[in-house]
C-alpha cells in the first residue's frame, strides 16, 4: 500500500455534496462498502440507491431532500449526509431524516411493527460536539437505566478532523480521504479515487463542478452582503446580525436541497423569502428588527 496524495483531491473533495453524490449515487457496491466501513457491520446486498432522494409524507411541504438514500436486502434504510458547515439545528436534522424515512415507508401501507433499522450517517467537515472525537454514535437511551431503547434507529456523526487513532484502519483511511489528506491507498479508497478520477477527467463534469463552486461562493457573498445592507438601513445591530445569519442559513439549506437557483428570486421577493424561512425552519423573517 502506498500513500495517496493527488493534488486535485484537495480541491475536488469527497465531502462536497456534488462530488459525493457523483461517486456513490450510481455505485451500489461502493455504498455497501461505505456503510460496512462506517457502521462496522455486514450489509445485505444493496437493493436501492438514490442520490438527492426526495422524501415526502402526506403534506408535501413537510418533505425533504436527503443526499444518499440506501435500502439493503433486509429492508433496512440508511441516509448518508455530507456536511461542510455546522448549523445550530444540526441535531434536529437526524430526527427529521429518520421521520421522513419512516413516514415514507408507512405511507405505502407498512405496519409500524414491520419497520426495519434506519440509520442516519453525517460525515462532517467539523467537530459537531467539540470533544475532538472522530466518531459520535447516538441512539435513544433510557435515562434511568442507561440502556439503549430498541427502537431500531440511530445516528452516527463522523468528524473528519477528529482523533483517528481509535478507528479501524479502513475508517481512518476513509475519513482522511474525506478530509482531502494523504491516505493509505487501500482497496476501498482506491475504488473511490478511481470514481473521482473518472469525474475529474470528464470535461463536462468538471465544468459543472467549477460552475457550482463559483455560483455557491457568489450567492453566499451576495446573500450575506444583502443581509448586512438591510440591517444597516434598519439601524439596528441585532437586525444586521439576524439578517446575515438567516441569509447564510438559507443559502446552506437551499444548497443541501439542490434548490440554490431559488435564492435570487427570494432575495427580491419578501413573501417568497419568508416562505422559504418557514419551510426550512429558520427562525425570524425579513422584517425582523424593524421598529414600528
Amino acid at each position: 500500500m502506498g500513500m495517496l496524495d493527488l493534488p486535485w483531491l484537495k480541491k475536488v473533495r469527497l465531502i462536497k455534496g456534488f462530488v459525493f453524490k457523483s461517486v456513490f449515487g450510481e455505485r451500489p457496491d461502493l455504498c455497501r462498502q461505505l456503510l460496512e466501513v462506517v457502521l462496522g457491520i455486514e450489509i445485505a446486498e444493496v437493493e436501492v440507491v438514490q442520490r438527492e432522494r426526495e422524501l415526502d409524507v402526506l403534506d408535501k411541504r413537510r418533505g425533504g431532500s436527503i443526499d444518499l438514500y440506501v435500502v439493503d436486502g433486509c429492508g433496512n434504510r440508511y441516509d448518508v449526509e455530507v456536511q461542510t458547515r455546522f448549523h445550530k439545528d444540526e441535531w434536529f436534522r437526524a430526527r427529521l431524516y429518520q421521520e421522513l424515512m419512516d413516514a415514507n415507508l408507512l405511507k405505502r401501507g407498512t405496519d409500524v411493527a414491520e419497520l426495519r433499522e434506519s440509520m442516519v450517517v453525517f460525515i462532517c467537515d467539523f467537530d459537531p460536539l467539540g470533544h475532538e472525537f472522530a466518531r459520535y454514535d447516538c441512539a435513544t437511551v433510557c435515562l434511568q437505566t442507561g440502556e439503549v431503547v430498541p427502537d431500531r434507529r440511530g445516528s452516527v456523526y463522523l468528524n473528519v478532523h477528529g482523533d483517528l487513532e481509535e478507528l479501524t484502519p479502513e475508517l481512518r483511511n476513509l475519513l482522511l480521504l474525506f478530509a482531502g489528506k494523504a491516505v493509505d491507498n487501500d482497496d476501498f479508497v482506491g475504488k473511490i479515487v478511481d470514481e473521482m478520477k473518472k469525474c475529474v477527467e470528464d470535461p463536462e463534469w468538471m465544468e459543472r463542478f467549477m460552475t457550482l463552486e463559483d455560483e455557491m461562493e457568489a450567492e453566499k457573498k451576495w446573500a450575506r452582503a444583502e443581509g448586512l445592507e438591510e440591517g444597516r438601513k434598519q439601524g439596528l445591530a441585532e437586525g444586521r446580525k439576524l439578517m446575515a445569519e438567516q441569509n447564510a442559513r438559507l443559502v446552506d439549506a437551499l444548497e443541501r436541497a439542490g434548490r440554490l437557483s431559488e435564492l435570487a428570486d427570494a432575495m427580491r421577493d419578501r413573501d417568497r423569502y419568508d416562505a422559504l424561512l418557514e419551510e426550512f425552519g429558520i427562525t425570524g423573517n425579513r422584517s425582523a428588527g424593524k421598529t414600528s
